[in-house]
């Protein structure tokens, strides 16, 4: 049981998207927190992105947490992208109502 909630992991956070993921100043992050029960603290900025330290806990919460932080850079890029280039978001949309 001991071992079983040790477990730990990271997730890199490019600054840049760092808001669109874990929203202003980590605002979302107890969310993320209380939705996988788990840890999850931000370190300091190094080389253009922060570390998210995930743990300890069970392997399924921490797998669960970082999960959920990467699917939330993955929208955040997407949302990034989407506002540099408004016409590619127009463009998704219409295909998806061809499908």
């Amino acid at each position: 049981e001991e071992a079983e909630s040790n477990y730990m992991d990271q997730v890199k956070i490019p600054e840049q998207l760092l808001c669109g993921a874990v929203g202003p100043n980590g605002r979302d992050l107890p969310k993320v927190r209380e939705k996988c029960k788990v840890m999850i603290a931000l370190m300091p900025p190094e080389a253009g992105h922060l570390t998210a330290h995930i743990g300890p806990g069970t392997e399924e919460q921490v797998k669960s947490a970082k999960a959920e932080l990467l699917q939330r850079i993955s929208a955040a890029e997407k949302a990034k992208a989407d506002a540099a280039n408004p016409s590619r978001q127009l463009s998704a949309e219409f295909q998806a109502l061809m499908e």
